[in-house]
């Protein structure tokens, strides 16, 4: 039974591979088309159409294409940053504020594990901040931070105390 469908199965392969050549010569190919009708039937298909002279680009209101859209930031004045300001403001903690007649003083611990009272005015991070007011339980950095665009706002970051109930 098994032989029997396998040799069905060769035999109706062999007769469809050879069926176009037992169909005989029933269709001829194309013949080739004569040279000169060939350049004659469009002579206008070189031209482009729809254009009526050069190409005139008008850039007025576009960014420039070969302009970066990320500027590297180059430091205005090359000086040596201190620590303090090498870190940034998400960085450092607030450990205590002092209180002396003259007003209040912060003491902050950096990431290296120093730490440096700063006062009203000191300046504070990378970005050109300073500690802006300094309260009883908080104090205030305020840092002037470029965007995407190159844009310069005030940013404030509030350092809050915490307290010994807070663990």
């Amino acid at each position: 039974m098994k032989r029997g469908v396998i040799i069905a199965l060769s035999l109706a392969c062999v007769v469809f591979l050879f069926s176009p050549v037992l169909s005989g010569p029933g269709s001829s190919p194309p013949a080739p088309a004569a040279p000169g009708a060939m350049a004659k039937a469009n002579p206008e298909e070189g031209k482009t159409q729809g254009l009526t002279g050069p190409y005139d680009y008008n850039a007025k209101g576009r960014r420039d294409p070969f302009t970066p859209l990320i500027k590297k930031t180059e430091q205005e004045n090359k000086r040596i940053l201190t620590p303090i300001e090498r870190y940034t403001t998400d960085e450092v903690k607030l450990v205590a504020v002092l209180w002396t007649g003259k007003g209040y003083y912060a003491v902050v611990t950096l990431p290296d594990g120093k730490s440096y009272t700063l006062r009203e005015g000191t300046k504070l991070g990378p970005h050109g901040g300073k500690v802006l007011r300094i309260s009883r339980d908080s104090m205030v950095i305020r840092e002037q931070i470029k965007d995407y665009r190159g844009t310069v706002s005030p940013k404030d970051t509030t350092l809050k105390l915490r307290r010994e109930e807070e663990g």
